[in-house]
């Protein structure tokens, strides 16, 4: 282990609440009962699960705790962290700018991505405070992209709640086609109706995906069917009667209409 830098080389960017990956690391002396020396990882003191949230940016220190030559980092060690379950690997000293918490985590830990260092360490943003509007590298490859976790994207429930009175003609529902190639839009509908009819006032980009869901409650026992409407191709559906029952539909964009994918709507049991 190294003294820390007097600039950061390297940031890293959270990806998720970093709490249970962000630690100190203290060595132990030998003592009388036991000649070797020790260490530990410990959470770091200060930090919590509301100070350490994703889109937070973390500076490298310089400092590095090695597997073998620092004890306390092996599952075999004594004073293994079982939170620091990344023990074959390197632990790289960070600060966050935002709280002035400095520890260890490990770089290779899912939980943290490499963030582009081309900004002054003294820049703190909105979003690297509170986790919000955090734009990370854009990624662009013709090779592949594996992953054995989760792949996440920004969704949207708009609106969410639509309360319409028993007896309504129609309702039309209309996609929003400003908040994102992937989308989920939910809509709640109490009481009867006769139809409900798909609409969007522009098409989302060519590839955009729109997951519909409509719920409905116990009161609308009315026999409905869903239909298209601007900018949309797609099968009309009868419903039939639509109490208690959820509803799904998937449209992709192709550049002039939203189309839908696949055969019908599916309907569900229960809300």
């Amino acid at each position: 282990m190294v003294g820390d830098q007097a600039r950061p080389k390297k940031e890293y960017i959270a990806t998720a609440n970093f709490y249970n990956s962000f630690f100190t690391y203290t060595a132990i002396a030998p003592t009388s009962g036991n000649l070797a020396t020790t260490g530990k990882l410990t959470p770091v003191t200060g930090a919590s699960t509301g100070n350490c949230p994703a889109g937070r940016i973390l500076r490298e220190l310089g400092s590095h705790l090695y597997p073998g030559v620092n004890p306390g980092l092996l599952p075999t060690d004594a004073n293994y962290n079982v939170f620091a379950t990344h023990g074959s690997h390197i632990f790289t000293k960070v600060y966050d700018a935002v709280t002035g918490l400095r520890g260890f985590i490990d770089a290779n830990n899912s939980v943290f991505a490499t963030y582009s260092n081309e900004r002054p360490e003294e820049f703190v943003d909105a979003g690297e405070i509170d986790g919000t509007g955090r734009r990370g590298p854009s990624v662009y490859t013709s090779g592949n992209v594996t992953a054995a976790g989760q792949i996440r994207s920004s969704t949207v429930t708009s609106p969410a709640t639509n309360s319409y009175s028993t007896g309504s003609a129609s309702i039309p529902i209309t996609i929003d086609p400003t908040v994102g190639q992937v989308q989920v839009q939910t809509f709640s509908i109490t009481g009867g109706t006769n139809s409900f009819t798909i609409t969007t006032a522009a098409t989302p980009a060519a590839g955009s995906l729109v997951y519909l869901i409509l719920k409905t409650d116990a009161s609308h026992t009315t026999a409905a069917s869903v239909a298209a409407g601007t900018n949309v191709k797609m099968n009309t559906v009868a419903l039939g009667t639509v109490a208690s029952k959820t509803f799904g539909l998937t449209l992709v964009s192709d550049g002039t209409n939203l189309v839908q994918v696949g055969g019908n709507v599916v309907a569900t049991p229960g809300m």
